[in-house]
C-alpha cells in the first residue's frame, strides 16, 4: 500500500501481508485493526499516525496514481485534494465522516461509495465533552453562521516547558517534579475570544492548574511560564484555589475549581476585559487588562490535567452574544512584519519567528537566506535552521523580509526554497 501527503505526495509504503491476496487481508484483518481511532491515532496493526481523517476512498482492484485524488493549484503551486470520482471495486469504501449525529455504522461509519461497506466506530465519541472525536478543524476558510470554519488552535508542541499533549494537542497533562506549561497555536491582539478548559486532574495541595493567558510575543519565552502569576510575566490566571492573578498581582479570589469542572474564558481586548465562567455560570470579571498580544496557556504541577475547547468540538456551554472561536477564519487578516529581532541558541534547531505572513525574500543580521539551508520558510513565519552565527547567534538577531507572500489567513502551507 502507498499512503500519499499533500506536500510530499509520496508520504511512504506501507507493507500489507497476504500479498497474494490483499482483499483477504482487508476482509480479515483491517476492519479489526484500521478503525481504531483513540487520541487522533488511526492504527494499522503497529503502524501510528496522530493525525485527524477527513476522509478515506479505498479502491479496491486498481492501482492509481496521486492524480485521482489530488492536483497543484494554478495560483500557489501547493498540492492540493480534489473529489475522486471514479469506481471503487466490490471491496471499496469512501468515508467522510460527515454525519456525526451518532457513532453507528450507518452515521459517521457510514459507506458514501455506493458499496454499502459501512464501518462500525470503535472508540469514536460524539457525545458533548473532552471525548468527543468529530471535529470540524479544516485549512478551507468559510463562514457556516456560527464558529466559523477553518483550522482551530491546538496546544503547541514546541512550547518551552512543554509536558505532555495528547488527543489531538488538545489535552495537557504535567510531570511530578516540574512546573510545566502550555500555550495555544493562536494569539490574539484585537476582538472578543471565547475558549473553554476542562480540569481533567487537579492538584489542590499546590493549586494547580493556574488557567489564564499570557500577554506578550510567545518566541521569547525561554521556559515555563504560570501566565499573569509570576513577575515579570505577564497576563492572567486563575489558580485551582480561586486565586486570580494580573500581571503578578492578586487581583481577587472565588470559589476553588476541581476535577471536571469546565471553565469558560470570555477574552474581551474590545473593552479590555475577561470573564470566567464556570459551568456555565459566571463567576469572576477583571477589567483594566493592558492592551497587547494574549495567547491561551495553563500551568500544571504534580499530575495536573486540563482538556482544551477552541471550538473544534461543540463548546459545552453557549458563549456570550458576539464571542467567536479561535480559528482562522474568525481571525483579522492584519499585516505582515517585515523587521524584527529574535533570541538566538547557536543550533540548527532555532527558533520560530512568527510574521503573521508569509516570507519569499529575506535576510538575517544583513545576510540573505536560502529557504532549507538558513531557515524553513512557513505560512506565518520562518524557523531556524542553521548554527551559524551569521544567522543565530547566541543572543540577539536581526532579521528582515525584504519581499512576502500571502498573510497567514490566506496562505497555503509552505515548502522550501
Amino acid at each position: 500500500m502507498k499512503m500519499y501527503s499533500p506536500l510530499a505526495r509520496s508520504y511512504g509504503r506501507i507493507s500489507l501481508p497476504y500479498r497474494n491476496n490483499p482483499v483477504r487481508y482487508w476482509k480479515r484483518k483491517i476492519p479489526k485493526q484500521m478503525a481504531r481511532i483513540q487520541e487522533s491515532r488511526m492504527r494499522i496493526d503497529s503502524i501510528k499516525t496522530r493525525t485527524y481523517l477527513t476522509e478515506i476512498n479505498f479502491i479496491d482492484g486498481q492501482a492509481l496514481t496521486p492524480s485521482s485524488f489530488g492536483e497543484t493549484d494554478t495560483l500557489t503551486g501547493v498540492w492540493k485534494p480534489k473529489k475522486y470520482t471514479g469506481t471503487y471495486g466490490t471491496n471499496g469504501f469512501y468515508l467522510n465522516f460527515s454525519d456525526n449525529s451518532n457513532n453507528t455504522a450507518t452515521t459517521i461509519g457510514k459507506d458514501y461509495s455506493g458499496n454499502g461497506n459501512n464501518w462500525t466506530p470503535n472508540n469514536i465519541s460524539v457525545t458533548s465533552g473532552v471525548t468527543y472525536d468529530s471535529m470540524i478543524d479544516v485549512p478551507t476558510l468559510y463562514a457556516d453562521g456560527g464558529n466559523g470554519r477553518g483550522n482551530y488552535a491546538v496546544l503547541a508542541s514546541n512550547a518551552p516547558g512543554i509536558g505532555t499533549i495528547s488527543a489531538a494537542n488538545l489535552q495537557y497533562t504535567s510531570g511530578t517534579t516540574t512546573v510545566y506549561s502550555a500555550l495555544s497555536t493562536i494569539s490574539v491582539d484585537s476582538g472578543k475570544w471565547y475558549w473553554e478548559v476542562t480540569a481533567t486532574a487537579v492538584n489542590g495541595t499546590n493549586f494547580y492548574p493556574f488557567i489564564g493567558a499570557y500577554r506578550g510575543i510567545p518566541n521569547t519565552l525561554t521556559g515555563a511560564v504560570r501566565p499573569g502569576a509570576d513577575t515579570g510575566i505577564n497576563g492572567f490566571s486563575l489558580r485551582q484555589d480561586g486565586t486570580f492573578r494580573v500581571d503578578g498581582t492578586n487581583t481577587q479570589t472565588i470559589s476553588s475549581f476541581t476535577t471536571n469542572d469546565v471553565l469558560g474564558i470570555a477574552l474581551d481586548l474590545t473593552n479590555l476585559e475577561v470573564k470566567f465562567y464556570k459551568n456555565g455560570t459566571l463567576v469572576l470579571t477583571q477589567t483594566g487588562l493592558t492592551a497587547g498580544t494574549y495567547t491561551p496557556a495553563d500551568s500544571e504541577y504534580n499530575g495536573s490535567s486540563v482538556a482544551y475547547n477552541f471550538g473544534q468540538r461543540p463548546f459545552s456551554y453557549t458563549p456570550p452574544t458576539g464571542f467567536k472561536a479561535l480559528n482562522t477564519q474568525n481571525l483579522p487578516a492584519g499585516t505582515i512584519t517585515t523587521s524584527g529581532s529574535f533570541t538566538g541558541n547557536a543550533s540548527t534547531d532555532g527558533p520560530f519567528v512568527y510574521l503573521n505572513g508569509v516570507p519569499t525574500a529575506m535576510t538575517i543580521n544583513g545576510n540573505a537566506v536560502t529557504f532549507g539551508t538558513h531557515a524553513d520558510k512557513t505560512a506565518n513565519g520562518f524557523k531556524v535552521r542553521s548554527s551559524s552565527s551569521s544567522y543565530n547567534a547566541s543572543g540577539s538577531n536581526t532579521y528582515s523580509i525584504t519581499t512576502t507572500g500571502a498573510k497567514f489567513k490566506y496562505a497555503n502551507a509552505q515548502g522550501n526554497p
